[in-house]
């Protein structure tokens, strides 16, 4: 599914050169001050460029939500786009945050929301690796067959942990490829999964193209599919993962 990317001029990136360039003149006017007045004026210039910088842009993260998606304005449309990722506020108007996606499908799209949706920090899980490999006995799960497991694991704070193995499956002829993959950070609701309960439509993709993905459900097309029961439980831990290249929550390894 062809995802839109659209980067078009809007008033939030208007307003956001306006600072900019507000914040520039600041700093010409402190320079001027430096020349003139030597030590004194060199910590009051550093003082004053810090300032104007933090409220410039104050970075914020999504807020949890009951489904796991936000609502935003983005290029004149309602746009979801999911708990936990990382934004920052470049102003602030009329009850609304205005400001630019940090990572994700939506990186670098400028965006608005009402105030209060955007919190000052988030879970953020190191290190997470997700191994997909063959079960040592088939698990039923409400009259589905479910032949291979999940186990994931992570760095909370410098302390390993892991979770799992959890029943999983992929399809028969169609399986998601073996090698190593980058895992994506979750990109739009997928309505196929509203039937799976809390999260379902919360999908991560496998790699950074075609359309596999980790995610709940009964019938693989080649997916990771999970049994539906255990999703509450490996959405909280891969949705809180980041790789640190501003798109992946961490690596699967299939086996």
């Amino acid at each position: 599914m062809a995802i839109r990317r659209t980067r078009t001029k809007s008033r939030e990136l208007r307003e956001l050169r306006r600072q900019n360039q507000a914040l520039q003149e600041t700093i010409a006017k402190l320079e001027a001050r430096l020349q003139l007045g030597g030590r004194d004026a060199l910590h009051d210039r550093e003082l004053q460029v810090d300032q104007a910088l933090e409220s410039l842009a104050l970075k914020r993260f999504v807020r949890a939500t009951a489904d796991g998606w936000l609502q935003v304005m983005m290029s004149g449309t309602r746009t979801s786009i999911p708990a936990g990722l990382a934004v920052t506020i470049t102003s602030q108007s009329g009850g609304r945050d205005y400001g630019i996606i940090d990572e994700g499908i939506y990186k670098g799209n400028p965006f608005d929301v009402v105030a209060g949706n955007l919190e000052a920090t988030t879970t953020r899980l190191a290190d997470v690796s997700m191994l997909f490999e063959q079960a040592p006995a088939p698990v039923v799960i409400g009259g589905i067959t479910y032949d291979r497991q999940l186990t994931i694991t992570w760095k909370d704070g410098g302390v390993a942990k892991s979770l799992g193995p959890f029943p999983s499956k992929t399809h028969a002829t169609n399986p998601t490829p073996a090698g190593t993959h980058d895992v994506e950070i979750a990109d739009y609701p997928h309505p196929d999964g509203q039937q799976y309960g809390v999260f379902g439509t919360v999908w991560f993709r496998i790699g950074h193209q075609g359309d596999r993905y980790v995610h709940p459900g009964r019938y693989s097309d080649g997916c990771l599919t999970c049994a539906p029961s255990n999703w509450q439980r490996i959405y909280s831990v891969l949705n809180a993962g980041r790789r640190g290249d501003g798109i992946s929550i961490g690596r699967l390894t299939v086996a």
